[in-house]
């Protein structure tokens, strides 16, 4: 792609453009606009906006932030605080305790982060779509389009793809086009969301309730507006057979809490494409990629918003010095960076999978932490823990 194939625009230069405006790109623009880079951030909702998630901050989240020295005006938006997680399977229920996190709305968690990075000097373009391009004259083009019409064409020392699932935006480079079939692993589940104002008195404030099923899970948290956020992963062939989202998760919420939970029923779904996969780079020249456009494994107590927020962290650097520098090396650096964070947690984060696919081992997890509850406080040390990985600021 070059500027002279769209409508004749003439590219404007920038330091680094990011896509996405979720947790991972808004914190990878701020923290290289604090690093006095040129950044614009492209996004192509406007906000704030609902999105699917289960809208859970772990004690990792909590710590990048304090890093940033953001989390006192993220205190700003009241999150509900939660301290407990609790299991439901075949009509049984164990709770453990787990170090201190956050439940807050994305609408609410992605306006403020884009307002931090706006007043450290990010600009942004909403409802905006990026189509990254080739590179020419040592830049990457990138073509930015609002509502089907191009509006600019921008050449970046850098790009950074955090765009999601997918990575949308990557679509017309052949290096990830061809590798596109095999990124979604066989077994992977379908996303759904859904927000209602009142669950009943079974689930607390506070707590993490996970409803596990054969056909998939339903997690449940209060958040900081009063509502209430379900975000669950379901089995692609039970949806088709249930006929739907909702009937699929009456079905878990039944088989797991022995009631019929009807506001699962009346609730407006939203469905994801399958979540669990896993693309064959996550870097080219000139172009990094993280969060969930590098990956995504299924979460279980907010894991999914902590490793991305901590991929921007870790990404940063090597970014900043690509615009500063360019080298091969600093692409390099971030796969190999990437596959260490991404090893560190990989392997906790698909046995909790494979084992909430499997109803009998969730009974016995129950049966067993009902009689000894501390069996649970290694698995939640282990979620909870920062990453260790070097850092490029160094």
């Amino acid at each position: 792609m070059s500027a002279s194939d769209s409508d004749g625009a003439a590219a404007e230069s920038r330091d680094v453009l990011v896509i996405g405006a979720g947790p991972a790109g808004t914190i990878a623009a701020l923290q290289l606009a604090r690093a006095g880079h040129d950044v614009l951030l492209v996004e192509r909702k406007t906000f704030p906006r609902r999105k699917v998630c289960g809208c859970c901050l772990n004690a990792r989240a909590i710590a990048a932030f304090k890093s940033l020295g953001i989390d006192q005006t993220l205190q700003e938006l009241e999150p509900v605080q939660l301290d407990a997680f609790r299991l439901w399977s075949n009509g049984r229920k164990a709770a453990m305790t787990m170090p201190q996190g956050w439940a807050v709305s994305r609408a609410a968690l992605d306006a403020k982060l884009l307002a931090i990075a706006q007043a450290a000097g990010v600009e942004v373009l909403t409802q905006a779509t990026a189509i990254v391009g080739d590179i020419q004259n040592d830049r990457r083009i990138v073509k930015v389009e609002i509502e089907h019409r191009t509006a600019r064409i921008v050449a970046a020392k850098v790009a950074v793809a955090a765009d999601g699932l997918g990575h949308p935006s990557l679509r017309e480079l052949p290096e990830f086009a061809a590798s596109s079939t095999q990124e979604v692993a066989l077994n992977s589940r379908l996303g759904a969301g859904c927000e209602v104002a009142s669950v009943g008195n079974d689930f607390a404030c506070g707590t993490i309730e996970m409803l596990v099923a054969r056909e998939g899970y339903v997690g449940i948290a209060q958040l900081e507006s009063g509502s209430w956020n379900i975000a669950a992963a379901f089995d692609r062939e039970a949806v088709r057979q249930l006929g739907g989202l909702a009937p699929t998760a009456v079905r878990i919420g039944q088989q797991a809490t022995g009631r019929v939970l009807s506001f699962l029923e009346t609730a407006a779904w939203t469905g994801t494409p399958e979540l669990t996969r896993s693309p064959d780079r996550v870097a080219l020249d000139r172009l990094f990629l993280i969060g969930d456009a590098a990956g995504y494994v299924e979460p279980f107590t907010g894991e999914g918003m902590a490793s991305a927020i901590e991929q921007a962290l870790h990404a940063s650097p090597w970014v900043s010095r690509a615009v500063t520098a360019w080298s091969s090396d600093w692409s390099l650096a971030w796969c190999d960076q990437h596959q260490q964070l991404a090893q560190q947690r990989a392997w906790l984060c698909r046995g909790l999978a494979n084992l909430l696919r499997r109803p009998w081992c969730v009974r016995a997890a129950i049966a067993g932490l009902r009689l000894w509850p501390q069996l649970a406080a290694p698995l939640m040390k282990s979620l909870n823990a920062p990453a260790q990985s070097r850092m490029g600021w160094q």
